[in-house]
């Protein structure tokens, strides 16, 4: 009785979600992209921060009330992390799966440019340089620029994991798929 309700409710029956391989590329991959959103939020929750608590706050004055160097080493951390990370998860996504297609380069395309302009931004915010201190001058135009690319990258980013992709063929059936006599998996086979 469960099974017919379930097969009634659940939109892909069982059969067509073919189950991940929990292989070391699989963990490498979902490392990846924990430390990708993990870096891509914590520059987020810094920007917004700084927009909406430290900028009112500084007013001409410190914008980061001595923690500046702080928030610099987060800044190029997040930034490193973010680059190694998407490199990664976009060369996961480009060799494992067939011919993507041209919206996906295009939206890729642009949520990278997007990114580079952030590590620029949030780096010179948090820097010491002559150009720095004229952009922590006037942080609150800085700071909005800022926020709207990151908030563009993050849309793009979830654009994009929900163009459909499709999986180059394995490799070998054995090691993608369970034993078809293992009674308990044979619905997914």
């Amino acid at each position: 009785m469960l099974d017919l309700l379930l097969a009634q409710t659940t939109p892909l029956a069982p059969a067509a979600v073919p189950l991940p391989v929990f292989d070391a590329a699989y963990f490498a991959a979902l490392v990846s992209r924990v430390i990708h959103t993990t870096c891509g939020a914590t520059l987020l929750g810094g920007i917004v921060y700084l927009w909406w608590v430290a900028a009112p706050r500084a007013a001409g004055g410190d914008l980061y009330s001595g923690g500046r160097r702080a928030w610099a080493g987060c800044v190029g951390a997040c930034t490193g992390l973010l680059i190694l990370s998407g490199a990664y998860n976009f060369w996961v996504i480009y060799t494992g799966n067939q011919k993507l297609p041209p919206l996906y380069h295009a939206l890729f395309g642009a949520k990278f440019l997007l990114a580079l302009a952030v590590f620029a931004l949030a780096a010179l915010l948090a820097g010491k340089t002559s150009l720095a201190a004229r952009m922590q001058a006037k942080s609150r135009f800085w700071l909005n620029i800022t926020l709207a690319a990151l908030l563009a990258i993050f849309v793009l980013g979830a654009v994009l994991k929900s163009i459909p992709h499709i999986p180059k063929p394995a490799a070998s059936a054995a090691t993608v798929m369970a034993p078809l006599d293992a009674p308990h998996l044979a619905s997914y086979a």
